[in-house]
């Protein structure tokens, strides 16, 4: 076993786990011996902690229930999210530390 743990999507139509609890779309992570029955239902996404991988913004309000997007902001209000690489953010996070 190599204990590395990779990111998995289920696929479009499947469901996944012990009670069904993971549907289409949803991410998870798992070593390849624990996916590997699995090729019907599970595509690999990434590995984690991949370099520069942008963040889908539409994907993420996608997968937000009615009660979280009733507390979201007036969109008139709002900027519109611009992509974001991960080296941005710790690049962001080490300036405001005062390491960078």
């Amino acid at each position: 076993m190599s204990g590395k743990k990779y990111t998995y999507k289920v696929k479009p139509g499947r469901r996944f786990g012990p009670f069904r609890q993971w549907g289409p779309g949803d991410t998870l992570e798992l070593t390849p011996e624990e996916a590997e029955g699995f090729p019907d239902t599970l595509e690999l996404v990434r590995e984690p902690g991949t370099p520069d991988e942008p963040i889908d913004h539409a994907a993420h309000l996608q997968s937000l229930t009615v009660a979280q997007l009733t507390n979201l902001p007036e969109w008139d209000q709002v900027e519109p999210p611009r992509p974001t690489k991960k080296s941005e953010i710790i690049e962001a996070i080490l300036e405001i530390r005062g390491a960078a």
